[in-house]
């Protein structure tokens, strides 16, 4: 409340300033000329009317009237003019203004609730929990979406902007007049950056040694003159020839183990000890794994559509360290699935959709390596989304979400694996 000399100043300045209004019209203002209240659009196309609580304290007081006082008379186009303080649009701060200020003055401003949802904008998007969601009216206001993509912020009042922004996406800014509770969801699109090198190394945690394999037995089967791949060219080397059975697979698959093991025995011991590995893959991964190749300088991984699967087991920190399921899994995509989908229109129109490749491999090499990148992240997602940093597993989610509907629609035979009930 003011004290009684304080009520007395401003009635006396809100005098002088009427009278000041009347001169600045002067003898051309018109009996007939009615009092406009300026009209705003807001994000819905709703008509609103200016409130003139200038300084947001929610009442229409002396601070407000200080304010307007100090930019009466400014014209479009003048410095200090602010469309916020012309009440009825008509590009002047005038008497007209003053009737309307004076009508508002001692008026409680209501306050209302934003609230809403951050949404991912591409088709099959989710909500994106731990959006930051900005609110500026005249105080900056942060917040993060909780863990459905929700936000709300409580006593906000005329005009503001409300900006969203994540850490895979790029910001989203919405200008409001608040005159009536609203839900706005703010609808962001991916920044287009991969967020990984490539899947294979983000965790050895996809499948583990204690999941349980679908290898039965192996038999030996001799040796035999095979084309061999080096890592550079084809070789024809007399390998060592195991045939491997897996309880998932009806055909027996090849194990063709480089000379330079010297003896059966040692040969034996390497087709087990990968053998086993092999056989924690789902069943869709070994569908088409014909031949399995095994020597000491192939440099890494590889695989053909024909089916033939190349390893270096002279890596051993892949398989001491637990890589060599996700490294098996890609290359069970590349013999298995790549010549299904890496062509197939419904496919092509996910990248398109998604816009972004979930790693800098998959971005170099789209028509090679993108099935093979993604869906070792689909698998993770779907069925062991527990076994992923929370980081991880939201920016799979945001990065490929077309790519994940894709494969949830190929209906692939994962046994031994049973799609969970609930995700994280």
């Amino acid at each position: 409340m003011m004290t009684s000399s304080k009520g007395l100043i401003y009635i006396a300045a809100l005098a002088l300033l009427a009278i000041a209004c009347y001169a600045a019209i002067g003898a051309d203002a018109s009996d007939g000329d009615a009092t406009v209240l300026a009209i705003t659009v807001d994000a819905n196309g709703d008509d609103t009317a200016s409130i003139p609580d200038f300084d947001g304290d929610g009442t229409i007081g002396f601070g407000d009237f200080v304010i307007f006082a100090g930019v009466f008379g400014a014209r479009q186009g003048d410095e200090k003019y602010d469309a916020t303080h012309d009440l009825n649009g008509d590009g002047e701060i005038g008497f007209s203004d003053f009737l309307i200020f004076s009508e508002n003055h001692g008026k409680s401003v209501p306050s209302y609730t934003l609230s809403g949802i951050v949404k991912d904008g591409r088709r099959h998007g989710l909500n994106l929990p731990g959006a930051v969601v900005e609110l500026q009216d005249g105080n900056n206001r942060p917040m993060v979406a909780d863990n459905e993509g929700y936000y709300a912020f409580l006593n906000v009042r005329g005009s503001i902007s409300v900006t969203a922004s994540h850490d895979l996406f790029l910001p989203e800014l919405i200008d409001l007049v608040m005159e009536r509770d609203r839900t706005v969801d703010l609808i962001v699109q991916h920044n287009g950056k991969s967020p990984y090198q490539g899947t294979v190394w983000i965790t050895p945690e996809i499948l583990v040694s204690t999941d349980s394999t679908t290898f039965q037995e192996i038999q030996y089967a001799g040796r035999e003159l095979r084309l061999f791949w080096n890592g550079a060219e084809w070789v024809e080397e007399n390998i060592y020839k195991f045939h491997a059975h897996f309880a998932t697979r009806l055909k027996q698959t090849v194990f063709s183990v480089h000379p330079e093991y010297r003896n059966q025995t040692a040969a034996r011991k390497v087709v087990e000890q990968y053998a086993h590995i092999v056989g924690r893959l789902p069943a869709v991964f070994l569908s088409n794994i014909h031949e399995i190749q095994i020597g000491r300088n192939i440099g890494g991984a590889s695989a053909n559509r024909d089916g033939q699967v190349h390893l270096d087991a002279a890596e051993e920190w892949v398989v001491n360290d637990g890589w060599l399921e996700e490294v098996l899994i890609h290359e069970g995509a590349h013999a298995s699935l790549d010549k299904d989908h890496a062509e197939d229109d419904s496919w092509l129109e996910a990248q398109k959709l998604d816009g972004v490749f979930i790693s800098e491999f998959a971005t170099e090499h789209p028509g090679r390596e993108d099935v093979a990148e993604s869906v070792l992240v689909w698998f993770a997602v779907r069925y062991f989304p527990e076994r992923l940093t929370v980081q991880d597993y939201q920016r799979f989610l945001h990065t490929m979400p077309n790519r994940l509907h894709y494969f949830d629609q190929r209906k692939f035979d994962m046994s031994p694996y049973v799609l969970p009930q609930i995700g994280r």
